[in-house]
């Protein structure tokens, strides 16, 4: 195993723009939307219309609590800070694998990151931005089974999954980029309930008692895991989307902390991030960053929220939107999701990053020497997991407080001795990341090959 360069040469800085906008206490978000009622006996129905909301979630204080399954959202938790508790792989590791693209109509399909629940790993079907949207018209729902590693089951979307699946108690829950929310029997894939959510959905997030979801028409939606609506806000005028007339889209799956659930929110000339309260959906604090392209979900720990912005990793006050650093990373302006650990925090962009929680400061640097998507090399870009002591980015590992490579490849290969990465854009691991649970570790490449390391799960 090749080491890696280390540099102790950080580009930082203490004051970032992004103006920050405080609503008062009791102040309620503008044009909240309603729920229609449930059509019929299987429980279908639309969301859409407007009502009145009564507050029916936790008061706020109250730490979500994470469904109970070793990875059950991408990015690991409601928090999204890529960690767990359970063990990863041993270092030598047998490897197996599902090749989910032998059940595409199109070779232009792309594949999520994978979650991991009681029994199964799940892997949805998401658009290919790479290529017309015409020649990825359907999407698909996969469920893998660890232990005979067979297809356990699969179900056919009409549209592709907008990202990762979560899951909720006994249900595995996908967004789907016409605006539906589907709940499918986690154990046999029966279809359970449905939402229209009236605009394409981001990628759900899912804590033990509630289902997180933003939409295309500035919406953040709270439901129950029956599907009943709990709340329901609305962001911004209908003037200030991308398009004349339309609210700012959801672009990324929210992020649930003790108090606050934060949504990012596509605007015409950049991006908008928004504090609401768990309690009922109120607005705390809103943060503009003009002429970003911010893509990416925040993670929040210990009242700091960590949001990937254009060109480096913002820390904010969870509580008030404030400021307390900003770690830039030169001129690769797409930084990963990060991994939150007791003492570091863990950056794919480019390169593999650890930085200081309290300063921000580069503690070491895993050098990627890609200048591209070139002859097997790839940038790193897919959000990393942290399980113990282990760092697990690219389609490998790395000793989360040094950076020494363990096992694994992240993106440096040649063609001679890639054995995970490969020559087109495609052959890169998803950008939600991996999961890591039960002494097991699943990657999803883009293009449809699911790995996993290790046993158990």
């Amino acid at each position: 195993m090749r080491r890696p360069a280390l540099h102790s040469a950080s580009t930082y800085r203490q004051s970032r723009r992004g103006s920050l906008t405080a609503s008062p206490l009791g102040s309620r978000p503008q044009g909240r939307r309603g729920f229609l009622a449930a059509l019929g006996a299987t429980g279908l129905s639309a969301l859409a219309g407007c009502s009145a909301l009564a507050p029916r979630g936790p008061l706020e204080g109250t730490p979500p609590v994470a469904p109970d399954a070793p990875w059950p959202t991408a990015h690991g938790t409601p928090a999204n800070d890529g960690r767990t508790t359970s063990p990863g792989p041993p270092d030598d590791s047998a490897v197996a694998h599902w090749d989910l693209f032998e059940h595409a109509d199109s070779l232009l399909a792309a594949y999520s990151a994978p979650v991991i629940g009681d029994e199964y790993a799940y892997v949805a079907r998401v658009p290919n931005r790479d290529f017309d949207a015409r020649e990825d018209a359907s999407g698909r729902l996969f469920a893998l089974n660890p232990e005979s590693e067979t297809l356990a089951w699969t179900r056919p979307l009409t549209v592709p999954a907008s990202g990762p699946p979560a899951l909720l108690a006994d249900r595995v829950v996908v967004a789907t980029t016409a605006g539906e929310l589907l709940a499918f029997d986690a154990e046999d894939g029966t279809a359970r309930w449905s939402r229209v959510l009236g605009a394409p959905a981001a990628p759900p997030t899912t804590t033990a008692g509630r289902v997180f979801v933003g939409d295309g028409d500035g919406r953040l939606h709270a439901l129950a895991p029956d599907g009943t609506r709990v709340w329901s806000a609305t962001h911004g005028p209908a003037v200030e989307g991308p398009v004349v007339g339309t609210r700012p889209p959801a672009v990324a799956k929210p992020t649930v902390g003790e108090a606050f659930c934060f949504a990012v929110f596509g605007r015409k000339d950049g991006r908008t991030l928004v504090a609401y309260r768990l309690r009922d959906g109120g607005v705390a604090w809103t943060r503009d960053y003009p002429g970003t392209r911010i893509g990416r979900p925040p993670a929040v720990d210990a009242g700091v929220l960590y949001l990937p912005e254009s060109g480096g990793l913002c820390a904010l006050d969870a509580a008030t939107g404030e400021e307390r650093w900003f770690h830039a990373f030169g001129t690769y302006r797409a930084p990963s999701t990060p991994a939150v650990g007791d003492s570091g925090v863990y950056v794919a962009a480019k390169n593999a990053y650890a930085l200081d929680r309290e300063t921000g400061r580069e503690r070491w640097r895993y050098v990627n020497a890609s200048t591209g998507h070139v002859d097997y090399r790839h940038p790193l870009r897919a959000s990393p997991a942290l399980a113990g002591d282990a760092l697990y980015v690219g389609v490998g590992c790395l000793e989360a407080a040094t950076g020494e490579a363990r096992w694994g490849e992240f993106g440096n290969d040649p063609e001679e001795t890639a054995d995970y990465y490969g020559a087109t854009r495609e052959a890169v691991p998803a950008r939600g990341g991996p999961a890591v649970g039960d002494g097991a570790l699943y990657v999803t490449m883009r293009y449809g090959r699911l790995y996993r390391f290790g046993g158990g799960r």
